[in-house]
């Protein structure tokens, strides 16, 4: 007997695919969905094309009971005389007499429950304005389980045009990717019939359908897009903010890529319990509440700031993934690090005031090499064939380092070929499927540069390299001498690992010189900056615009020291030249003293994001230190002194002209004095939250994660507080203050708390 495929050879991948034999065009999909007994009916009607004659057609499906089935051509029917169940979630419809080439309508019905496991077509409940529970009924099909809810071709590659139809009970409303076609009363009292109008051509994930009771708010984009906010019953106001970022984003998206959004349409809505943090289903974006409800007195500034990207994000993916989808799941990273790219882009475009893009490298590039150092990494472009391990996939790495490295493009080519190219893209490809080399071919010929050469070193192999520079002068020149090695968690592998090369866009920034980009493909390579030897400093990955390390040569990081301490480089500079000496102190390339020392020259440091690599600083020596009492003491002592400074110039409240910037770094530095220990910082804030629990004064949004974090820490001395943290957790009306609470409730210092 032969042995099995090796499932890593391409034969054995396309196996584990649908065959192309039958392909849909057209489904007409209509449900009755009984949220009371919490099942669904479902008759499907799907128009096929026949390459094949064949008696076997496949499709995906998994929990479902399927009922019956037959293929109609013309006046032709042929009945499905068996339904069998393959592995990986397939069944097949095994037909009385061959379907022959052609097209024709699949027919089918089934049944199903609707489950409680957050994926597929499920069920939850929430609550009204007064406490009342509800039910719902959701999809989140992302990324294969489109097949729990109606049997199909669910793989991306396959896209087809949706009618769906939806029979529910009269008390809810019914949602769906498209506008309402037509609405009326079922035959069955108490039911009516919902027809959406049919979607353009698209993957069965990202069909979507939501039954509840909700509220909404409503406005229109500059082109006459209607766009919506669902929310909880009592709760639309919350939609507000969340609904004035999506038209601008929707907005800045069609005039700066020149496509515009293809559907009459564009519904948000909040899902009382939903798995991911939203999902981009076209025209019908489900959230989960704390991603999009938004309360003035109660959401901090941090969780605000958080709303936007994730709105932008997945209106980012109305064109990438939605218009132009990956053909498989290999290239998940196209939809998410372009969308994960595009969210701070576009933000920073229509909410300057947030200052984003500043914050790119502490909140996208940092995360993303920590994770890629690791052993256990992954490519960004992974061969992945099972539905288990494309959920796998999504993580740091897709969205992250893929969206960092679509930024590093975009800083090598520009902004204006940049822009060329992805319309370019966008234009060619609407209504069907890619990989990344296409993405690469259309951003080459807006370029001209060796885009596809250059990127396949950064997708198809996992980890970033570590660049070490040193400098020489040559007269009034300064010649750099650039290296490249894969960078390690630990330094001693580098000795050991094999040798990998990518061709690194070098950023480089000179002290009154202009900025340039030099393109590192060798192991080794000199690069002349002309007038450079009278620069007081050079800086390599200028605005932290590359996907790698740097390791300076002890003059040149000694160069730099003065304009951190005056600012004359940017925040984003200072800041990533603060997290590349973290990283090569944690893996043993550079010593402790070494980043103390330049840590000392941030002490008038008034940048958000420069204090967020501060502060890892301080609880990567705390977890070190966790076991050593008198060790921990001193470090303690040492934040403190560190922190005092920023700490009196912040003060407690907000000030008429603070930036949303300056109340996230207030916040930060004041968790931080509460970690520490700082009796003074303490003592207010637990002054702060009995004038709040007292109503008297209410606590303001951007306080309370460290004031209630500094309640509980020292509730042992004050059993009331205690209780009172848990009363405001179990009365929230907002998830984020629930959440704020949780989380602080483990800062408790006594084990008799944690057990209560």
């Amino acid at each position: 007997q032969p042995l099995p495929a090796d499932p890593s050879e391409p034969e054995a991948r396309q196996a584990l695919r649908l065959p192309k034999t039958v392909v849909p065009s057209y489904y007409k999909l209509s449900l009755k969905i009984d949220l009371d007994k919490c099942d669904f009916t479902g008759v499907a009607e799907v128009d096929v094309t026949v390459n094949d004659s064949t008696t076997s057609i496949l499709l995906n499906s998994v929990g479902l009971a399927i009922i019956n089935g037959e293929f109609n051509c013309g006046k032709e029917k042929i009945p499905v005389k068996d339904i069998r169940e393959k592995e990986d979630e397939k069944i097949e419809f095994l037909m009385e007499a061959p379907v022959q080439k052609g097209f024709g309508v699949l027919r089918y019905s089934f049944w199903g429950s609707l489950s409680d496991d957050l994926r597929g077509f499920y069920r939850c409940n929430g609550k009204n304005e007064k406490g009342q529970l509800m039910n719902f009924a959701s999809t989140n099909f992302e990324s294969a389980d489109a097949r729990r809810a109606f049997p199909c071709w669910d793989e991306p590659a396959i896209k087809a045009v949706f009618e769906v139809t939806l029979t529910i009970q009269k008390a809810y409303l019914a949602l769906s990717n498209m506008p309402v076609a037509d609405e009326q009363d079922a035959a069955e009292e108490g039911w009516r019939v919902i027809r959406f109008e049919p979607t353009p051509k698209m993957s069965t994930y990202l069909v979507c359908f939501v039954i509840g009771k909700f509220d909404y708010v409503e406005a229109m984009s500059a082109r006459k897009i209607r766009m919506r906010v669902y929310t909880p019953i009592g709760k639309k106001q919350q939609g507000s903010y969340a609904l004035q970022a999506a038209v601008k984003a929707i907005d800045f998206y069609e005039e700066y890529f020149s496509v515009p959004y293809p559907l009459k349409k564009a519904d948000l809505i909040a899902i009382p319990d939903f798995s991911p943090g939203a999902m981009e289903n076209w025209g019908l974006i489900t959230f989960r509440e704390a991603s999009i409800l938004y309360d003035p007195q109660q959401t901090s500034t941090v969780h605000r700031q958080w709303i936007s990207l994730v709105v932008a994000h997945e209106i980012a993916h109305q064109w990438f993934g939605n218009l132009v989808t990956m053909e498989w799941w290999t290239y998940l990273w196209l939809n998410e690090g372009f969308a994960q790219f595009m969210e701070s882009f576009s933000v920073s475009h229509f909410a300057p005031e947030l200052d984003i893009l500043s914050q790119f490298a502490a909140n996208t590039l940092s995360r993303a090499l920590e994770l890629d150092a690791l052993d256990n990494s992954h490519p960004i472009e992974v061969e992945v064939d099972s539905p288990a391990e494309v959920d796998e996939i999504f993580d740091a790495i897709s969205y992250k380092k893929g969206a960092c490295v679509i930024r590093m493009l975009y800083n090598y080519i520009g902004d204006e070929k940049f822009r060329e190219g992805m319309s370019a893209y966008l234009r060619e490809h609407a209504y069907g499927t890619t990989t990344s080399d296409d993405l690469w071919k259309a951003l080459a010929q807006t370029s001209g540069l060796p885009i596809v050469d250059v990127m396949h070193s950064w997708v198809k192999q996992k980890g970033f390299p570590l660049v070490r520079v040193k400098s020489r002068k040559s007269g009034l020149d300064l010649i750099l001498e650039l290296k490249q090695e894969k960078f390690f968690t630990s330094a001693e592998k580098s000795k050991t690992g094999s040798p990998q090369l990518w061709k690194i866009p070098v950023f480089v920034g000179a002290e009154g010189l202009k900025d340039q980009i030099a393109l590192l493909t060798e192991p080794k390579m000199e690069v002349e900056i002309v007038e450079g030897a009278k620069a007081a400093w050079i800086h390599i990955n200028h605005g932290a615009s590359g996907v790698f390390r740097v390791y300076y040569d002890p003059p040149m990081l000694q160069a730099l020291i003065p304009a951190v301490r005056n600012r004359s480089i940017s925040s984003m500079d200072r800041f990533i030249l603060h997290s590349d000496q973290l990283a090569l102190v944690e893996a043993g390339y550079a010593s402790m003293k070494v980043l103390l020392e330049l840590t000392d020259a941030y002490a008038d440091e008034l940048d958000y994001s420069v204090w967020t690599s501060i502060s890892t600083m301080m609880s990567k020596l705390e977890l070190l230190l966790g076991n050593d009492s008198a060790m921990l003491k001193k470090l303690y002592a040492f934040g403190k002194k560190l922190y005092t400074r920023i700490f009196k110039r912040l003060g407690w409240d907000l000030k008429d002209d603070d930036k949303p910037a300056t109340a996230m770094l207030r916040s930060l530095v004041l968790g931080k004095m509460v970690r520490f220990g700082d009796e003074e910082v303490i003592k207010e804030a637990q002054k702060r939250f009995n004038l709040h629990v007292s109503g008297k004064t209410e606590l303001a949004a951007d306080l309370r994660m460290s004031v209630y974090r500094a309640v509980a820490q020292t509730a042992d001395k004050n059993p009331d507080s205690w209780e009172q943290l848990i009363r405001i957790y179990q009365t929230a009306q907002l998830q984020e203050e629930a959440n704020r609470v949780a989380i602080a409730l483990g800062a408790v210092q006594t084990r008799d708390l944690l057990l209560k």
